[in-house]
């Protein structure tokens, strides 16, 4: 019975410890997105340019085949389509991979359940290998960003006891912004207005309604 019991709380615990895990990336992401868009609410001078937002979470089992590592690591990206320069910031549990990190790419096109060629090399090329990584690769052909927006990159860490690919990320569209040539406001921003016109016309509209319901129940007595 006892064993029973410890066994069941060894289970609980572990999956507390990866909900806890969800939950930070989960934040994460929503801080990410959340600087992006008040970031291009502001002034900017780069008129007519779309800024692509990417995310994607490291970990062994979307490696292909799955690895036993407990390594996880989530994966920030923008895109200017224009430059075609992607920009990543990467962070993973680099002390917890089961063998020493060798390299870490961008590869494309696959499906989550698919493998593909490397199309950009991270480390060592551009950034050092180790946790966190940032910096820049491209620029991206058209089909590249097509494939990109698609869903059809992935990234991995490469590590000496898994070769092929220790954690892998599917990397994933965020959301975009759009830049208008007339003002310094997005085209977010002009939905957003048009969204509180027509809140304030519902509520004119239901203020009109009470008033001739209230007349109506007047009339009564």
């Amino acid at each position: 019975m006892k064993k029973i019991f410890k066994n069941s709380a060894g289970v609980t615990l572990t999956s507390l410890k990866i909900l806890k895990t969800g939950l930070i990336a989960s934040i994460l992401i929503l801080a990410f997105s959340t600087v992006l868009v008040v970031s291009a609410n502001g002034d900017n001078k780069d008129k007519n340019k779309d800024v692509l937002a990417f995310t994607a979470l490291l970990n062994g089992g979307q490696e292909v085949p799955e690895t036993t590592s407990n390594a996880f690591g989530v994966v920030f990206m923008t895109l200017k389509k224009d430059e075609g320069i992607l920009s990543y910031s990467i962070t993973f549990t680099d002390d917890k991979l089961v063998g020493t990190e060798t390299s870490a790419h961008f590869h494309a096109p696959a499906n989550p359940s698919e493998t593909a060629p490397v199309v950009f090399t991270v480390s060592p090329d551009v950034s050092p290998l180790g946790s966190p990584k940032t910096g820049s690769v491209g620029p991206l052909t058209n089909d590249q960003i097509n494939d990109l927006t698609k869903g059809l990159f992935y990234l991995n860490i490469h590590s000496s006891a898994f070769p092929e690919g220790e954690i892998r990320g599917q990397v994933l569209p965020v959301s975009k912004v759009r830049y208008n040539g007339d003002d310094n406001h997005n085209d977010n921003s002009n939905s957003n207005g048009n969204d509180n016109m027509n809140m304030n016309d519902n509520m004119n509209q239901n203020g009109n309604d009470n008033d001739n319901s209230n007349m109506n129940n007047n009339s009564k007595y």
